[in-house]
């Protein structure tokens, strides 16, 4: 299907609609009436793209069909190099074989075709992997960095800076009380800004448990850690589950906490007896907001003295980066659309 051009009334008026479905969600928590999901559309969901989304979707397919077609000429390259190196370890067999016809030089000439081939069978292998690493790096770059302007285009966001080394410190997630046992955290994407004069940093992140030697994932999706929150108990803990579907892991890292609010679509634990000071209906109001579905598994936030961090897990099919299939605008839209959601419960929770 073609992509459809933007269209200033359409828009307003989708998002006059969504709006109004909004209040109406707000009224039935006044109400008193239990927060349900709404079978609403979404702006990401239903508006037209932009020119500027457009425009993304066309520069980074561009890239990784680039990426792609050196992938698979690539591929070609160690294909062939392989037959070669086949028929020279052919020959030298044959050498070996004909030795004693050759006076005995053909086992020689057979060893040295041998330890010859696989030299060069190693130095195609490398040249190629590294052309293939450096290629990789220049697309993910080129899409992040793209993706980023995106997704952070906000007015109250400064200092905007990426670093693809730089990874997010282990004790940064295990200190949000989600799961125990992690071992080990992996990132991509890390990026760093000021939000309304506050460090936030946010990345694509793997936090793994180990079972049977092996790294398996507890959490994959986006993290979002806020260096503020009005939240001012040093030794308070809050944490909230949107509940999932079969893929979402319950929050396990229990200690010392309670469980507070256990409702059809959240749970709440804490160490904290007025944690509904903190963690009011205006902001579980937000939270409710994300819509759990085939591609967002569920919504975790953990409220510590002074710091905020929520973390969107995502289906794989999500999170992973496009290279043989299309990179889709609408699941960058979605994000930014979640990303906005972030900030909205930020916003609430920082409020003095």
């Amino acid at each position: 299907m073609g992509l459809k051009k933007y269209n200033e009334e359409e828009v307003n008026k989708k998002e006059e609609e969504l709006e109004e479905a909004l209040k109406a969600k707000e009224e039935a928590l006044n109400n008193g009436d239990e927060l349900e999901e709404l079978e609403t559309q979404t702006i990401e969901e239903s508006l037209p793209l932009s020119v500027d989304e457009e425009e993304i979707a066309k520069t980074i397919n561009e890239e990784r069909k680039k990426y792609l077609d050196f992938y698979n000429k690539q591929k070609k390259i160690r294909r062939f190099s392989g037959l070669g190196m086949l028929v020279v370890f052919i020959g030298a067999f044959v050498m070996i074989i004909l030795s004693e016809q050759m006076a005995g030089t053909g086992l020689w000439i057979g060893l040295a075709l041998f330890i010859l081939g696989l030299i060069a069978s190693w130095i195609i292998s490398k040249i190629s992997k590294d052309k293939l690493s450096v290629e990789a790096q220049k697309y993910i770059s080129k899409l992040f960095d793209i993706s980023s302007k995106y997704l952070f285009d906000d007015e109250n966001i400064t200092d905007l800076a990426s670093d693809a080394n730089k990874q997010i410190p282990l004790e940064t997630f295990t200190k949000t009380h989600f799961y125990k046992n992690i071992k080990n955290v992996r990132d991509r994407n890390y990026v760093s800004f000021m939000y309304k004069g506050k460090q936030m940093i946010y990345a694509d992140l793997a936090a793994s448990i180990i079972v049977k030697n092996r790294t398996s994932p507890m959490f994959l999706g986006k993290f979002y850690s806020y260096d503020y929150s009005s939240y001012k108990k040093e030794d308070g803990v809050i944490t909230f589950q949107l509940k999932g579907k079969e893929l979402s892991r319950p929050l396990d890292d229990l200690e010392g906490l309670a469980e507070r609010e256990n409702e059809k679509r959240y749970v709440i634990y804490s160490n904290d007896d007025d944690y509904k000071k903190v963690l009011t209906d205006r902001v579980k109001q937000d939270l409710l907001r994300f819509k759990i579905d085939k591609t967002l598994i569920d919504v975790i936030v953990s409220i510590r003295y002074e710091h905020i961090d929520i973390g969107i897990d995502y289906s794989d099919e999500f999170i992973n980066i496009p290279v043989e299939s299309e990179f889709k605008i609408e699941d960058l839209r979605k994000t930014k659309e979640d990303f906005k959601k972030v900030l909205q419960i930020i916003d609430d929770l920082s409020r003095n």
